[in-house]
């Protein structure tokens, strides 16, 4: 028979069991996984029977799951002069049109998605079709300055069942005028939805008789050169014209006001001018034999707006009392210079051309007359 101290003997033999059974469950455990655990990749490359799966870059794909800081407006700006030559670089396809005097070009990607028969269709409107005065309107709405030279073109992308399509995705378009030269033309889109656009002119894509941009969407296009033109009643009673005419990359607002002043003659200021003028030239004190003074600026809402760095405006003034016909020179005077600086000029009968890289003072002069032979 079992006594109550045998029970009670029995029950602790019976824990002591089930705990070293635990510990040897345990140890044997641990004694299996930590040589998995500290195994590195060369040992593992050693011993029979186990394979190093090869994990994936962890480090790019924490680059990529970090949150990268928003981008600059320069950085962005940079990305959308690039998108152009992006698009003509890795373009899968170019579709031109000729006209009377122009040539439209649309290069593309296949992100385009255009199919292989596409094609483009350009016709000019012309004064007088009803579209030509009804965007002319609108135009006249959109720009405070005077348009001095427009064309329009009803640009579209058709299909080999002449349909209209249109693009998934951006593409670059390229108008080449014969008649634009040199001029800094800006492009404006007319759009249903928000009635016309100045588009942004893309430097890849423009050149001499030709302005680039790219868009997502066509219809009408107008080509359009505009100036600030400003008539100045000199102080001996004659009219001066000065006209000023830049591209949409001179980052001048479209309702900005030329500003000018003429230097009047005779006076303290007038005369210092002359004299540097003379200076700057190399000529002999008192040898100008004509010469006119003014202050010009661009203003908006009372500020004074220069064009934007490294761009420079096309300046023409026309004076009615020029000694002769050639030999005009220009002189700019920068704000707080007390020197001038000659500027490369183009003479035309009694008007003469400049490209300015900045607004305030310039002298038009003239040298001595020449002295018929003879005399």
């Amino acid at each position: 028979m079992f006594t109550l101290k045998t029970k009670k003997l029995n029950r602790l033999l019976k824990k002591i069991t089930i705990i070293l059974a635990t510990i040897t469950v345990f140890v044997t455990t641990y004694s299996m996984v930590l040589p998995a655990v500290t195994l590195d990749e060369q040992t593992g490359e050693e011993t029979p029977g186990i394979v190093i799966r090869e994990e994936e870059d962890t480090a790019s794909s924490a680059e990529e799951n970090v949150l990268m800081p928003a981008e600059s407006e320069e950085s962005v700006k940079e990305q959308g002069d690039q998108q152009a030559t992006a698009i003509t670089e890795d373009a899968a396809d170019t579709i031109s049109a000729d006209g009377d005097s122009y040539k439209v070009t649309i290069t593309y990607g296949e992100e385009a998605n255009l199919p292989e028969d596409a094609k483009v269709a350009a016709d000019e409107i012309l004064p007088d079709d009803e579209r030509y005065l009804a965007c002319m309107e609108e135009l006249s709405e959109l720009l405070t300055e005077d348009v001095v030279y427009v064309r329009f073109f009803d640009i579209s992308i058709r299909n080999d069942n002449d349909e209209e399509i249109q693009p998934e995705t951006e593409v670059a378009v390229k108008i080449e005028l014969d008649d634009l030269a040199d001029e800094e033309a800006k492009a404006v889109h007319f759009t249903q939805e928000e009635g016309p656009q100045v588009m942004e002119n893309e430097p890849d894509l423009s050149d001499s008789g030709a302005i680039g941009f790219t868009t997502d969407g066509f219809s009408i296009y107008a080509v359009v050169v505009t100036t600030i033109e400003k008539t100045v009643l000199a102080s001996d009673g004659k009219n001066y014209s000065i006209t000023v005419s830049y591209g949409e990359d001179a980052g001048i607002p479209e309702d900005a006001d030329l500003i000018v002043e003429e230097i009047p003659d005779q006076s303290d200021r007038y005369l210092e001018f002359v004299e540097m003028s003379e200076k700057a030239l190399n000529w002999e004190g008192g040898s100008a034999s004509f010469a006119r003074v003014f202050d010009i600026s661009i203003v908006k809402d009372g500020e004074k707006v220069q064009p934007a760095d490294s761009k420079t405006v096309d300046v023409k003034i026309e004076l009615a009392d020029a000694g002769s016909e050639e030999g005009l020179n220009v002189v700019h005077f920068a704000d707080g210079s007390d020197k001038g600086d000659v500027v490369q000029s183009f003479s035309t009968g009694k008007a003469v051309s400049f490209e300015a890289e900045g607004f305030s003072a310039y002298a038009i002069i003239q040298g001595p007359e020449q002295v018929p032979l003879g005399w």
